[in-house]
């Protein structure tokens, strides 16, 4: 056991580099899996549960959106149950999240998950990008784009959570919804010209990205909306 969690440090958090526990076999995979039990309620376990939580900061580490309500496997407990407990396995995500990934496990190094312990994402670069409109009408478009600093094998994983996760949809929802919220706020400043408007998005940008970083769906969506050509010249027909 001490060997697979020093296995897990290294690097054998990857699911084509891990090696499943469950080939162990009755009763160890068994009684393994089942310790997880013992952090819900008032298991045993039930502080590790809760300081994880804490420390996701009410925030889900898949999504970065909604709020944690669950504990999450990175590596599944149904493949690997000598690490249910392991707190390095152990991601604080919300019940869409949780539910969507589910016990996937891909053996393609592209088709995995960003682990949020283990792999450099950077805060300061921009890979989440967002195009606000549609032929006028607010209909968010979210996607990985290449930046420099990340590497195209984490390029290619973002891309992939992004999709597999659905986070797409959920950060467009998120938007529209942010958006009809702002849009009587913002019609006021549209009123006085651009570069009140203008303004104004900066500072919530910059608000946004000192406190999460620059790649939360808002962060994206407000650099959409300041670089969209459309909106600048006549932001009053978006927000009518």
């Amino acid at each position: 056991m001490a060997q697979l969690f020093d296995d897990y440090s290294a690097g054998a958090w990857r699911p084509h580099l891990a090696e499943p526990s469950r080939a162990w076999g009755e009763p160890d995979a068994g009684w393994l899996e089942a310790l997880f039990n013992q952090t819900q309620g008032d298991g045993v376990l039930a502080e590790l549960r809760g300081a994880l939580l804490a420390a996701a900061e009410r925030r889900c580490l898949l999504c970065s959106a909604a709020a944690p309500s669950a504990l999450d496997h990175f590596l599944p407990r149904t493949h690997h149950p000598a690490l249910s407990i392991l707190h390095l396995n152990l991601v604080a995500a919300c019940e869409l999240c949780n539910r969507r990934k589910g016990a996937s496990c891909e053996a393609d190094p592209q088709r995995q998950f960003v682990h949020p312990y283990f792999d450099r994402v950077p805060r300061d670069h921009v890979f989440l990008e967002a195009e606000p409109f549609a032929q006028d009408a607010i209909s968010p478009l979210y996607r990985i784009v290449a930046s420099p600093p990340v590497d195209m094998d984490l390029t290619s994983r973002l891309a992939w959570q992004l999709s597999e996760l659905r986070l797409d949809a959920f950060y467009a929802d998120e938007a529209i919804h942010y958006f009809r919220e702002q849009k009587a706020s913002w019609r006021s400043l549209a009123d006085l010209g651009w570069p009140l408007l203008e303004g104004a998005l900066e500072r919530d940008l910059d608000s946004v990205e000192s406190f999460s970083g620059k790649n939360t769906w808002k962060a994206a969506f407000l650099r959409g909306l300041l670089s969209h050509e459309g909106f600048a010249a006549d932001p009053g027909r978006f927000l009518a």
